[in-house]
């Protein structure tokens, strides 16, 4: 008799489009998930393997191999259990980009930059590149050179998984190391960004021919490992995602206070070194770290599978494991194609004096000297080895030609140097070089020369790097996108690309590098909304520029051609209103101006005009009346539209400018960025000359570093002028009240001593403050206990919901 789990499980996970959809089959299902508990002997389903691959491949070439790797990384978990995530990820990395031939492990060479040089790939950690090395080491001392690199890597991600809570599988061995490694473009194309909404994550899995239910399974490998702030500061700045869980959000603010900060936190916060489905109940609650994870969940042809595997882990682990093998097998090469590779991060070609002959045995390049030969092999014995050896072995602490002598020689160390004097085409120069040192001093220095002038020095190396690619050599006609972030999208990432040195042009670059525009590109990077107030004024005003109105000009009946070719427009008003322009435009340059008034007179009856710094005078009236009223969140919007108001006209406000009450106002609205920046383009002369201005900036610093006594500090440890006491005193209490809601949403219980220290209180202040918000208190111990805010749920299995469940399992694909 068959089962509710084999009925809805032919394959594993696959449900059955055919299965019953009455009540008590939804309870069966549920109650056969509830009741299987994944276990070492459970009998995993697999794909068809590729041939060439088996369960078996190294029984007799290599039979202790699992062992091997099992017991190595056992002792490494031990130690540091984070690296398993780091090899679970090369594993992914390697396989999506170009099949899984162990490409991800070659270092760059002179042909150009590896896999492990494109963007996606440089958080990928050392440790676990590391970890690969050393297992190849081990296993080729016991096997010898048999195993490929491609199947170390598949291996140590199966016992990552495995080791750190997760189900117990084989892996399908027989893969051969690849013979190149993938281009920037090919990596770019492959791997997801976290980034990505559904629709693209699922057109890259199609491509690679994976399912939707794949893309969900093997997103579930997020449930272990960490990320950096860039990878998910999208969602948190210039806005806050709208799908993100308020409190998540908050820790997350408390990590990365602003853009491009390098720390990083766990991706799944309720068990982030145990491989579970932890992950999948992260995006029922809102608290999935990526967008390309929340998204999941938020999407109607994912969705039924998060909330299938959030409920169910063993479901979860069926569906990884047979996702994972198929993924494994991805343009894998078996048989004959590819390599077994020496070093899992070189070529067997680019290893300097190794050749291989029929026997399998180690020979010399035989275009090496025999001498020069027979003294590397003392220093390098066998493969592998960490000894060194000097590149020229004639002179190798002089700067001379003796390397160029060195080629004629055969004395060469490297293929690509020995190269340079068998190839005909480099072979003159290479002679020439050998024979007159004086000739190859003047090469060197122009070629020296001419190299440091290939790019703009305030250029980002990364993106100069990708400049080239698009724009290898002069006068190509290529093109490429002005911002870099988001090109399609009218938003302030442009003023991101100039702060980190990734503007595209010089007149772009330069707002970020000169000093009177710097403020303004710094503003705009931290808050969107300010820069699309400023452009809606600016982009009406150049509307406006010399323009035509009234009985002035004509309608065109073509656009491209004017009515008539001899009708030449002439009007002393147009005339008139274009010398009204051109004085707008050249404000800044001159001393005094006129009056509108003045502009419009007749002639002769000009002379009304006031002066330029009367005219142009900073009304810090509505900053006033902010702090006067107590309206202390408008502060920092009224500053920053005024600031900009009088930059963009060229004055020197600084000297009466409110910058304490200004920098106040942006710490009182939580906008950290925005206060750094201000803070930087404060001329350094104002700030040793205003002590109340860096006490304020204390404050920042505190927040900024989280010491959450520290700003308690800051704000005592001063006596503040009377313009600005009722706004600290109103941030203050607005601090304490964040704090405190902080701890009632992240504690159970506390001690009042640690209640203390976040609400910057005396332990008497603070047990009184908890006891009058509904806390209790166990004197002996100390111990706060916190009452937490009344939560209205739906019960999880009534009726309805199970009915709603059993409609998204029925139309799960396998």
């Amino acid at each position: 008799m068959k089962t509710a789990a084999s009925i809805l499980r032919p394959e594993p996970g696959t449900i059955s489009p055919t299965a019953p959809a009455s009540m008590a089959y939804n309870f069966l299902f549920l109650l056969s998930c509830i009741a299987v508990v994944s276990s070492s002997s459970h009998a995993y389903v697999y794909p068809p393997l590729v041939e060439g691959l088996s369960f078996t491949f190294y029984k007799s070439t290599c039979p202790d191999l699992e062992s091997i790797v099992r017991s190595y990384l056992k002792q490494l978990f031990q130690s540091d259990i984070s690296v398993a995530s780091g090899l679970l990820r090369l594993h992914f990395h390697d396989c999506f980009v170009q099949g899984c031939d162990g490409s991800i492990l070659l270092d760059g060479s002179f042909g150009g930059p590896s896999e492990k040089d494109a963007p996606p790939n440089l958080t990928l950690r050392p440790a676990a590149f590391k970890a690969i090395d050393e297992l190849q080491t081990l296993i080729t001392q016991a096997c010898g050179p048999v195993v490929s690199c491609a199947d170390i890597a598949a291996l140590a991600a199966r016992d990552s998984v495995r080791s750190t809570g997760g189900p117990k599988y084989k892996v399908p061995l027989g893969r051969r190391d690849g013979l190149s490694y993938a281009t920037e473009e090919d990596v770019l194309s492959f791997l997801p960004s976290p980034t990505s909404n559904v629709t693209a994550l699922i057109d890259v899995f199609t491509e690679l021919d994976l399912t939707i239910k794949d893309l969900v399974t093997l997103s579930g490998a997020h449930t272990i490992g960490i990320a950096h702030c860039s990878s998910f500061e999208d969602r948190l700045f210039p806005t806050q995602d709208s799908t993100l869980d308020p409190i998540f959000a908050e820790k997350l603010y408390l990590t990365c206070p602003a853009l491009n900060s390098t720390n990083t936190t766990v991706i799944d916060i309720r068990t982030p070194n145990t491989f579970d489905n932890k992950y999948f109940v992260d995006l029922l609650h809102r608290e999935g770290l990526f967008t390309s994870d929340q998204g999941l969940y938020d999407d109607s042809r994912t969705k039924p599978f998060v909330i299938v595997f959030a409920l169910c882990q063993r479901m979860f682990f069926e569906n990884f494991v047979y996702s994972m093998t198929k993924m494994g097998q991805l343009s894998v090469l078996t048989g004959s194609q590819g390599d077994i590779r020496r070093n899992c991060s070189a070529l067997n070609s680019n290893l300097s004096w190794y050749a291989v002959d029929g026997d399998g045995h180690d020979g010399k390049d035989p275009t090496l000297d025999q001498t020069f030969a027979e003294n590397l092999y003392l220093t390098c014995p066998v493969a592998n080895t960490s000894n060194t050896t000097a590149l020229d072995v004639r002179s190798p602490d002089a700067f001379d030609n003796n390397y160029y002598v060195d080629l004629l020689n055969s004395q060469g160390l490297f293929t690509s140097d020995q190269g340079l004097y068998a190839d005909a085409r480099t072979q003159p120069t290479v002679t020439g070089f050998a024979v007159d040192q004086s000739l190859f001093f003047d090469k060197f220095v122009y070629s020296m020369t001419k190299m440091g002038q290939l790019s703009d020095s305030t250029l980002d190396q990364t993106f100069a790097d990708n400049l080239y690619l698009t724009c290898p050599v002069a006068n190509t006609t290529n093109t490429t996108v002005l911002d870099v972030r988001s090109p399609d999208t009218f938003d302030n990432k442009y003023y991101v690309d100039l702060l980190n040195r990734q503007g595209l042009f010089t007149s772009d670059q330069d707002l970020y590098t000169d000093s009177r525009t710097q403020p303004i590109v710094e503003r705009f990077a931290a808050k969107q909304s300010l820069f699309f107030k400023k452009f809606v004024f600016s982009i009406t005003k150049m509307g406006q520029l010399s323009v035509l109105t009234g009985n002035q000009g004509e309608i065109r009946s073509n656009c491209s051609a004017i009515n008539s070719s001899n009708n030449l427009l002439s009007s002393s008003e147009g005339g008139r209103r274009y010398i009204y322009s051109f004085n707008l435009i050249r404000l800044k340059q001159v001393a005094t101006i006129k009056t509108d008034a003045d502009l419009d007179a007749k002639p002769g009856e000009e002379g009304n005009g006031r002066d330029a710094a009367a005219c142009l005078a900073m009304d810090l009236s509505p900053i006033q009346n902010a702090v006067a009223s107590g309206s202390y969140a408008t502060i920092a919007d009224a500053c920053d539209e005024l600031m900009l108001q009088v930059a963009s006209r060229g004055i020197a406000y600084q000297e009466d400018w409110p910058f304490t009450v200004h920098l106040l106002g942006h710490i009182f609205a939580n906008d950290l960025n925005s206060a750094r920046f201000l803070w930087k383009s404060i001329p350094q002369g104002f700030k040793e000359s205003k002590p109340e201005l860096v006490a304020a900036w204390r404050i920042g610093q505190c927040l900024w570093t989280r010491d959450y006594a520290g700003v308690y500090d800051a704000i005592r440890g001063f006596e503040w002028s009377p313009e600005v006491a009722g706004l600290v005193a109103a941030f203050s209490e607005n601090y304490t009240k964040k704090m405190f809601q902080l701890l009632s949403s992240a504690y159970s219980t506390i001690g009042v001593a640690d209640v203390a220290h976040f609400l910057g209180m005396s332990e008497d202040e603070a047990t009184n403050y908890a006891l009058q918000h509904g806390w209790t208190m166990d004197s002996p111990s100390k111990m706060l206990t916190v009452k937490k805010p009344r939560i209205i749920t739906e019960q999880k299995l009534d009726p309805s919901r199970l009915q709603r469940l059993t409609e998204y399992v029925f139309h799960l694909e396998h």
